[in-house]
């Protein structure tokens, strides 16, 4: 029998991480793209760092967020 932990942590492992990974990866190249095509311009490296910097975050999040699920199965399920 399939218990909701195993759907949820199937559900996070096969869909939402590898879409996690992708949008980070498509995200840290576009912020590339911006530091390659500022040419010293402050405003323009300014706004790469910025998305840089929520890659970072999002990705933080996303991590808080697949770990959740076994933590709260952890605290919840007792073993006798």
């Amino acid at each position: 029998m399939t218990t909701i932990a195993q759907v949820v942590t199937n559900a996070l492992t096969f869909i939402v991480w590898p879409i996690l990974t992708g949008f980070t990866v498509i995200m840290l190249c576009y912020a590339g793209i911006l530091f390659i095509t500022a040419q010293g311009e402050p405003e323009k490296i300014k706004t790469a760092k910025a998305a840089i910097i929520w890659v970072v975050v999002g990705l933080i999040i996303g991590i808080v967020a697949y770990s959740v699920p076994a933590i709260v199965t952890k605290v919840f399920t007792t073993t006798p």
